[in-house]
């Protein structure tokens, strides 16, 4: 048996390489919900939903699952061994090299998670990376150079990546630098609003475009519409808000400004399939 070799920073940087899992629940802490995650499974499977759709990866194939994700009916066969990197928006934009293709790529995964079957030559490069990164993290004390060995190892894994989902869909497209500011500026706005602005206008106009112009810039890039991705962001502040026990769904709707009950579970149920209390009762069933 491949023994354990993971090493942590803190949350925001975390590695694990070969590491063999027997239960759901280890895997589901080490998908850490602020984090993006690259999960390579090494041998055995992995299978999940996010936003009713189903995801399988089994061995030499790798997925990278962005930030705020919420996985659900995870399942792993037993045993699973995986390669994982996780790393917060923070981490990233602290040690990314900036160029179009890393911005593209978030915003590419973000609406395609999909795994991608790799080739062995892939693979074994793809591991070499993960083992090189550990070395790194394992010798950042005795390196002086620490942070310039991490910093090009991460990147180049983040290149590997993104090239594979070039190569593997050859549907995607060139986004000029402009389109790529504006989309990112809306994700950013998204995740800092959602929770009480739920209008494609309020977006739009705080982007200086209008709602006509969102839409189609959005929908032309992420094969999604903005009110699409403001609707799965609710979707998911409800599902992580139900989790705590702490909030009522009383709470629940007024934090989350919806108008009355009936039209916050109507909108959770069109979303999901279930009503807020049976998805609750589920989660601590």
């Amino acid at each position: 048996m491949v023994a354990k070799k993971k090493i942590y920073f803190d949350n925001s940087f975390q590695v694990t390489l070969l590491e063999v899992i027997y239960y759901q629940n280890v895997l589901r802490k080490l998908l850490i919900l602020e984090n993006t995650s690259i999960v390579l499974v090494n041998y055995g499977s992995i299978s999940f939903e996010v936003n009713q759709i189903n995801i399988s990866i089994s061995a030499n194939e790798i997925i990278v699952i962005p930030k705020r994700t919420f996985v659900e009916n995870l399942l792993v066969t037993n045993p699973l061994q995986i390669c994982l990197l996780s790393f917060s928006s923070e981490f990233a934009n602290e040690n990314s090299i900036l160029k179009p293709w890393i911005g593209y790529f978030e915003i590419f995964i973000n609406t395609r998670p999909n795994g991608i079957a790799l080739k062995q030559k892939e693979l074994i490069h793809v591991l070499e990376i993960f083992n090189f990164l550990k070395h790194q993290t394992k010798s950042a004390h005795k390196n002086r150079f620490r942070k310039e060995c991490l910093l090009f190892s991460f990147n180049l894994l983040l290149y590997e990546i993104a090239g594979f989902y070039d190569k593997y869909y050859q549907n995607i497209q060139v986004i000029n630098s402009e389109k790529q500011v504006l989309i990112f500026r809306f994700f950013a706005l998204l995740e800092r609003n959602c929770r009480s602005q739920h209008q494609v206008k309020f977006y739009a106009d705080a982007l200086f475009i209008t709602s006509g112009h969102l839409n189609k810039l959005v929908k032309a890039i992420t094969g999604k519409t903005p009110k699409q991705f403001i609707e799965e962001a609710l979707i998911l502040e409800i599902k992580i808000m139900l989790l705590d026990s702490n909030y009522s769904i009383s709470d629940i709707i007024d934090e989350l400004h919806f108008p009355n009950a009936s039209y916050f579970s109507n909108f959770f149920k069109r979303g999901t399939g279930i009503s807020p209390t049976s998805y609750r009762l589920r989660l601590h069933f």
